[in-house]
């Protein structure tokens, strides 16, 4: 067997194609015979926009070249005419193109010597594939979602069909009738990979079967071959035949079937397959069933048997869903059915039945009555083929009719009949041919569904026996839009058709004996010349899909024996993403090669399907890159499918000689990335200044190959959800994945290569072009189209960065279903929800923040879920490098070392031991000291808090605060107050903060643990408050003597502040208190009143600790004489005093020269706030009913008041004794009669007082009395503000004129003597005064006389409250002897007292002189 060669080899294509030149073809003279077929004579081509390519105006002034005329055996050079088209398509289809990329191709010494040799990668800082520059995901992933979606759109063939009878739209129409509508393959498009021969007994038996009932075919989805030979079935595997199973029947075996059993109705059958034979009155099935590797027939028994109805059946055909469709040798169409079974009908199951699908009256008439059939009698059902992706079952009838049943949406649905006879078929297509024998569509073949991927508007194909193909048209019903009827839409003539030749010669052209369709590839199976051999005659449009019209290359190959049976080997499994995602382009991947089994009698032959790229590389082995035929071959496409083909040629070759020449290719032809308003005119670059790598870009081809590579290669899993619920109960979710485990190697495998050729590669496909090394170019130009270039370079190592983040996630992936995909993210699922799960697809795995973390979350829960299972440490750890391997991007070092510290976390954890413990933590500590600052820290803090081991949490803050910023840029920011324009600063700041913001956090809930009062987990409640305590004073402590850092110490000040927690601040002796109180004070603005004075206080505490007795005398002096802060006068005057005593040493030493004005200061302020004081006390005690408002009170108890403001208080609060005070220290120069008359006030207000109060008399004394000592303390002894004259004349002088005066005259006499203290004699020389001052005063006179009285006899009876001795009382008594006869003298001379006064006196005078005798 071997490939077809047009020019050597005989072909049942007829004459025109075995000339010895291959393209000499006659052209058609009239080629109107066929209505709708374009003269390509007058075609004229469509014009393209103006710059869209420079190939169209070097391709318009070449000749067109009939079919095969190229010497290398290739029409290819008859396609440049439709270039014009091809262009036009590629300008639609791809949006980012260069346009420099085709028509003038380097040469090789321009193509490897152009860049000059000064100019070097690394100093024109091109991107390298193996740096780690900044790459752009999102957009990478844009362009090429981009490029899948244009993949997706590419026209149906419908259109291109339609394109060929352009010049006169109508339905039908025609193609195939031009030579270029075919042109000959250079590659045919099926070789033999492996051919097994069938078992010579099989042989011989198909040979000796004389009784007619025999059939051949296979079972692809077990990889076996069967032939039925009477009663017998021969099943065997083809690549192993003595591995035979014959299964017998009672009766001739007349059809058989594969039924999978995967729906969950036929679970109870027990098996993977069923085989389904039909004999002359039953229906059997027998079970397959899977051991090991290996399919089991199971032969002694039948699963399953039913009735045939006397239904001669001749053709079986089994669906997915479990539905069995037998045709008959009538032309009925029946489905068996009853054969699924539920647990609700298993109990009234009453077995399987044929049921009749066909609806046509007179055929259920002829079911009916017997006899009635033989009056409407069909031929038989000769092929029944379903549409798996529209749900139609075809069938095609020996006498050319075909039967379309409708099985609905889902294929579950009831059959609903549509038919479409010869006759009808016959007269659609007259139109078309009319000038043509009809004979040519004598005998219709066979039927070919057309896949949706391929044509949305062709449901299907007929293929006659001429190899004349009828594409028909749906027509939806508008339910559901399911098709309602079918109609002829398009007409393709065979290869080598050519109307004007006699009937016979067409008749006679092509006898089509079999045929099969793949993938929009049609196989034709025509017998040979030579007896007992078969020629398969393909057309394939593979290389031709972004052409405008339909175009196909014919290939022939030979078979020495007659093909019983074409079948697909299914490459996939059935759920494979694959299969769900296909398009004309995605079939252009060579990764998975489509082979078809072709089955004979004697042997069994897997051939491989070929694809454009062979082609290229078959030309690559013989023709250089530049040489004439492989540019004109790459001209005759789009420039990106183009380089699309030599990039996949160079990632799957073996050869390393083909890559090279691949990759040369791509240099040559791939084009240049200019900026959009670079673009060529005229053949010249506009030259345009200071052009950046910002301005927009056209890609080059080479680029738009890479994303299409990728976008084909990725294409199947782009749109899917890789998490697909499946089911819930009990909050327990099923899941189902999305990505099958068996697409995974497939995947991995192809992106590796692309990654692999990139990195291989990377220099020698990208850099600057020659516009940037031609001689004579500016220099703004070059640097224009290296701008350009590194643009590229980053788009394409974007793109390599997807490639490798996509094959660890596959890794993952397939990591993750070997784990158990419900069980772990039963795990994912506390994080994430159920919808959202649901929702992301898989570029948002790639790409999007939610994805990545989806992502994390998954490695996390793997290992989770290995602790929660109580695994070993080194288990979890060898887990845990396994992942690393597999995904090092998703999962790197810095991953890595996280877990492993978490799983010793754990550990420790777990440890009964405290010490062993505590040895595990260490050791995980140990791994993460050096580099405290990676990804994972966060996580490992959250688990350290979780276990509770907060120093550990603490000392990892610390390190990593430290490692965040090795410069010490914060501390430079912190001594520049903060300067905005230090950004470094800033930034290393703000990483710092980060870290201190924990160790507060720690900090904080340590203490609500050691308060008692915490909510937390019951773990913790087990904690006594006093332990926390304890641990919240080890970590401030091991933080003030261990670490270095300031700015923690700093951060650990703010809390402590902050939480009213000063006493752990002010004891630490941490050497960077002091500073930090004086920038926390320099800080607050002159509005925080609070805040200044709080800190006033604490820096005077911490300097006094300090041994800074100045600073702290300093401090206290601002907190004292502070003019808003609401402090009370007590704390004032304690302020003042206190500096007084902390500067008395430095007062001593005099060491400071300011020193002695600051003490003249602060000691002026005290006397004033002691006597503020007192004040307060005694507005604040209520003494003698002093009414304050308010305001005064505000002001005499928090300001500190001056002379003026205080002498205005006291008055207006009436405290005229305080008056005397403020002038005493003023050093006002004394008024006797205003101290007088002030202490007289103050004397009166005392008794008022005592009368509504009702106080007694020793009580008022004692209040009198400790006024004036309070008084007289701000004043020294000698001041005549408080001489004992002034006082006792002041008193008495008020005294006098009340009426408690006579009933207790001595009332003030006591005042001054026992509540005083005076001694008598001073008293009484003081009343002699005063007497002698106050004789004439009628008021003042008599009281006094009484006064003196009662002293002398309280002298003479000793009966004073302090008793005198003898001697001083004679020297009182003699005094008075003296001079109380004057005072009476006096009195009654100028009648001073009454008559009373008067007698009392004399009796006085007389015991005076008495006692003194």
């Amino acid at each position: 067997m071997y490939g077809w060669n047009p020019a050597s080899h005989s072909t049942p294509l007829d004459r025109p194609l075995r000339t010895g030149s291959i393209g000499n073809l006659p052209r058609v003279s009239d080629l109107s015979a066929i209505s709708g077929s374009p003269d390509r004579r007058t075609f004229s081509p469509i014009k393209t926009e103006p710059g869209t390519s420079l190939l169209l105006q070097s391709s318009s002034s070449s000749p067109l070249r009939s079919f095969g005329s190229s010497p290398h055996g290739s029409s290819l050079a008859a396609q440049v005419g439709a270039n014009q088209l091809n262009q036009t398509i590629s300008g639609h289809y791809v949006t980012a193109r260069s346009p420099v990329s085709l028509l003038a191709p380097r040469s090789d010494d321009d193509m490897d010597h152009g860049f000059p040799m000064h100019m070097d990668n690394d100093s024109l800082e091109f991107p390298s594939f193996s740096n780690k520059d900044r790459v752009d995901l999102q957009q990478a992933s844009l362009h090429l979602e981009e490029c899948i979606k244009k993949d997706l759109a590419k026209a149906d063939i419908a259109d291109q069909l339609v394109a060929t009878n352009a010049g006169l739209p109508q339905v039908p129409s025609a193609s195939g009738s031009h030579p270029d509508d075919y042109v000959a393959s250079d590659v045919p498009h099926f070789r033999v990979s492996q051919e097994f021969p069938v078992h010579d007994v099989i042989t011989a038996e198909i040979n000796a079967n004389t009784s007619g009932f025999s059939s051949l075919g296979t079972f692809p989805e077990l990889q076996m071959a069967w032939v039925a030979l009477d009663t017998k079935l021969y099943v065997w595997p083809w690549k192993d035949p003595a591995k035979t199973t014959c299964i017998e029947y009672p009766e001739f075996v007349t059809a058989v079937g594969l039924l999978p059993t995967w729906s969950p109705d036929l679970m109870y059958l027990g098996a993977q397959y069923c085989i389904v034979a039909a004999t002359l009155t039953e229906i059997l099935f027998s079970k397959v069933t899977l051991t090991g590797v290996q399919h089991v027939i199971e032969t002694r028994r039948f699963v399953l048997r039913a009735s045939t109805n006397d239904q001669r059946l001749c053709k079986i055909q089994c669906t997915k869903q479990g539905r069995v469709f037998f045709g008959n040798v009538e032309g009925h169409v029946s489905e068996l059915q009853n054969i699924k079974q539920t647990m609700f009908t298993k109990w009234l199951w009453f077995g399987p039945r044929l049921a009749n699908c066909t609806l046509a009256v007179y055929e259920r008439i002829a079911c009916a009555v017997p006899g009635f059939h033989l009056l409407f009698r069909k031929e038989p059902v000769v092929q029944m083929i379903l549409d798996d992706t529209r749900k139609i079952l075809y069938t095609l009838r020996k006498d050319n009719n075909v039967d379309l049943y409708d099985l609905g949406i889902d294929g579950t649905s009831g059959v609903r009949h549509i038919h479409l006879s010869f006759q009808n078929i016959v007269n659609q297509a007259l139109p078309l041919l009319r000038n043509v024998d009809r004979l040519q569509i004598k005998q219709i073949i066979s039927i070919h569904p057309v896949d949706t991927w391929e044509s949305a508007r062709y449901a299907f194909f007929l293929l006659t026996s001429a190899g004349l193909r009828l594409y028909f048209a749906v027509s939806a019903s508008g339910l559901g839009d399911r098709p309602r009827e079918f109609l002829l839409g398009h007409i393709r003539f065979p290869p080598g058709h050519n109307p004007s030749t006699p009937v016979s010669q067409i008749t006679t052209h092509l006898n089509l004996s079999n045929s099969y369709s793949l993938d929009g590839t049609v196989l034709m199976i025509a017998p040979d010349d030579r007896e007992d051999q078969d020629n398969i005659i393909s057309c394939s449009n593979d290389l031709h899909i972004y052409e405008e019209k339909y175009r196909e290359s014919v290939s022939v190959m030979e078979v020495p024996y007659h093909i019983e049976h074409l079948s697909e080997l299914p490459q996939h499994a059935d759920d494979s993403l694959i299969l769900r995602l296909r398009s004309l382009a995605l079939n252009q991947l060579t990764s998975s090669r489509k082979h078809i089994i072709a089955l004979t009698a004697k042997k069994c032959y897997i051939l491989e399907k070929s694809y454009p790229v062979d082609i290229m590389e078959k030309m690559l082995r013989t023709h250089s890159p530049m040489s004439a035929p492989m540019r004109e071959f790459i001209e005759s496409m789009p420039p990106f499918h183009s380089c699309f083909l030599a990039l996949h040629l160079a990632c799957t070759t073996n050869s390393t000689e083909v890559q090279r020449l691949a990759t040369k290719i791509l240099r040559v032809y791939g084009g240049e990335p200019v900026f959009e308003n670079q673009l060529p005119l005229n053949g010249r670059m506009v030259q345009q200044p200071s052009q950046t790598a910002t301005s927009p870009i056209i890609f080059s081809a080479k680029h738009d190959a890479f994303f299409y590579l990728v976008g084909r290669i990725l294409g199947p899993l782009w749109g899917i959800n890789p998490f697909v619920f499946g089911a819930e109960y009990k909050g327990s979710v099923a899941w189902i994945t999305g990505i099958p485990a068996s697409d995974i190697p497939l995947f991995i495998e192809q992106l590796s290569l692309v990654k692999r050729y990139l990195e291989t590669n990377w220099n020698e496909l990208f850099y600057p072009g020659r516009a940037s090394t031609r001689h004579g170019m500016p220099s703004e130009d070059a640097i224009t189209a290296i701008n350009a270039t590194k643009v590229e370079m980053t788009s394409i190592k974007s793109l390599a960065a997807i490639l490798e983040r996509t094959i660890q996630i596959l890794k993952l992936w397939e990591f993750l279903l070997q784990e158990g995909l419900s069980q772990i993210l039963d795990y994912v699922s506390r994080a994430f929800s159920k919808e959202t799960l649901m929702q992301v697809t898989f570029p948002d795995l790639l790409n999007s923040p939610t994805g990545s973390s989806i992502l994390q979350g998954i490695i996390k829960a793997i290992h989770q879920r290995y602790i929660d299972e109580g695994t070993d440490t080194e288990s979890i750890l060898r887990i845990s490098s396994t992942i690393q391997e597999l995904c090092p991007k998703l999962f790197d070092a810095d991953d890595a070392v996280t877990m492993k510290v978490l799983t010793l976390i754990n550990q420790a954890k777990a440890s009964g031991d405290n010490t062993e413990a505590l040895s595990i933590l260490d050791s995980a500590l140990n791994s993460i000291r050096g580099s405290a600052t990676i990804m994972g820290l966060q996580e490992i803090l959250d688990r350290l808090r979780e276990c509770e081991f907060y120093e550990a949490m603490v000392e990892l803050c610390c390190l990593a605060a430290l490692q965040s910023d090795p410069q010490n840029y914060a501390i430079r920011f912190i001594v520049n107050n903060e300067s905005q324009s230090d950004t470094l600063g800033k930034i290393a700041m703000e990483r710092r903060q980060k870290y201190y913001f924990i160790i507060a956090k720690v900090l904080s809930d340590l203490d609500v643990l050691a308060s008692g009062s915490s909510g937390s987990s019951s773990g913790t409640q087990q904690r006594k408050p006093a332990e926390m305590r304890r641990k919240l004073e080890y970590i401030l402590d091991w933080i003030y003597t261990q670490s270095n850092d300031v700015l923690l110490h700093f951060s650990v000040f703010e809390w402590c502040f902050s939480m009213q927690l000063d006493q752990y601040a002010m004891a630490s002796g941490s050497p960077y208190l002091k500073d930090y109180l004086f920038r926390k004070l320099a800080s607050f603005p002159p509005a925080d009143v609070e805040g200044i004075v709080r800190f006033l206080k604490l820096v005077a505490d911490c300097c006094e600790r300090s041994g800074d007795k100045w600073t702290a005398a300093k401090a206290l002096f601002q907190l004292a004489v502070h003019e808003t802060a609401r402090i009370p006068i007590t704390e004032r005057v304690d302020y003042l005093l206190k500096i007084d005593f902390l500067c008395q040493p430095m007062e001593i030493q005099n060491s400071l020269p300011d020193l002695s004005e600051f003490l003249i200061t602060v000691r002026t302020h005290r006397t004033l706030a002691s006597v503020q004081k007192d004040i307060y006390l005694h507005v604040d005690g209520k003494d003698f009913d002093v009414a304050v408002t308010p305001d005064a009170m505000n002001r005499v108890m928090y300001e500190l008041l001056d002379v003026n403001k205080l002498f205005q208080l006291v008055t207006e609060i009436n405290m005229p004794q305080w008056t005397l005070v403020i002038l005493g220290i003023c050093g006002e120069p004394p008024n006797s009669r205003l101290i007088v008359h002030t202490w007289g006030k103050f004397f009166q207000n005392a008794i008022e007082f005592g009368e509504r109060r009702q106080i007694s008399r020793d009580a008022l004394i004692a209040l009198i009395t400790e006024e004036i000592i309070r008084v007289r303390s701000h004043l020294s002894n000698s001041d005549q503000y408080c001489t004992l004259e002034s006082v006792l004349e002041g008193f008495e002088k008020k005294y006098a004129s009340t009426r408690r005066s006579l009933e207790d005259p001595v009332f003030v006499f006591d005042c001054i003597h026992q509540g005083l203290g005076q001694s008598i004699m001073d008293i009484i020389d003081v009343y002699h005064k005063l007497f002698g001052r106050y004789t004439a005063d009628i008021v003042m006179s008599p009281h006094l006389l009484r006064v003196h009285i009662f002293i002398v006899n309280n002298v003479m009876g000793n009966t004073l409250s302090r008793s005198l001795p003898k001697d001083k009382r004679k020297v009182i008594l003699g005094h008075y002897s003296r001079c109380l006869d004057s005072y009476l003298k006096v009195a009654m001379r100028l009648q001073l007292a009454d008559e009373n006064i008067l007698i009392e006196l004399q009796q006085t005078c007389k015991a005076v002189s008495d006692w003194m005798n």
